[in-house]
């Protein structure tokens, strides 16, 4: 099972930085950019790299978020859709499939944040279940579990 979730990561990590087959995006506003390839940084320093369509995210992208997190997947108007990897800036990830910017369906958590202390490591695990029951409560059918690989 890891070595499929490993494959799968590395297809969808070389798939989402491959130079799309659509032209570069023209003009300054992303609001008016279709059917093309570009990049976006808001403000806050959040940054979109990849595919748009009607003036939002649509297709392959990577949003690096300003707090270390990274999303690289697929996007479909303006939201995670599709099969994605986010990257928690703590070093865990989830593999798997989004929906509506949520984990959907069939994922994987890997929880491979290091570790310093016992309180620390014991706070970690408490975070991580809460995340791990947040997203099977908020998102997951019943009749598919999330997996999770990792202590």
């Amino acid at each position: 099972m890891k070595t499929l979730a490993t494959l799968v990561l590395a297809a969808l990590a070389s798939a989402a930085v491959a130079q799309s087959s659509l032209p570069a995006c023209t003009g300054s506003y992303a609001s008016r950019w279709t059917n093309c390839f570009g990049t976006k940084t808001d403000p806050n320093g959040d940054r979109y790299v990849g595919e748009w369509k009607k003036g939002k995210p649509h297709g392959l992208g990577t949003y690096s978020f300003s707090n270390g997190d990274i999303y690289i997947g697929e996007y479909r108007a303006g939201m995670q859709h599709g099969q994605g990897i986010y990257t928690f800036s703590d070093g865990d990830k989830y593999v798997g499939e989004f929906k509506n910017d949520r984990f959907h369906d069939r994922g994987t958590f890997f929880y491979l944040a290091a570790k310093s202390t016992s309180v620390d490591i014991e706070m970690e695990n408490l975070m991580a279940r809460v995340r791990l029951l947040l997203a099977i409560a908020t998102s997951a059918p019943r009749n598919k579990p999330v997996t999770k690989i990792g202590g």
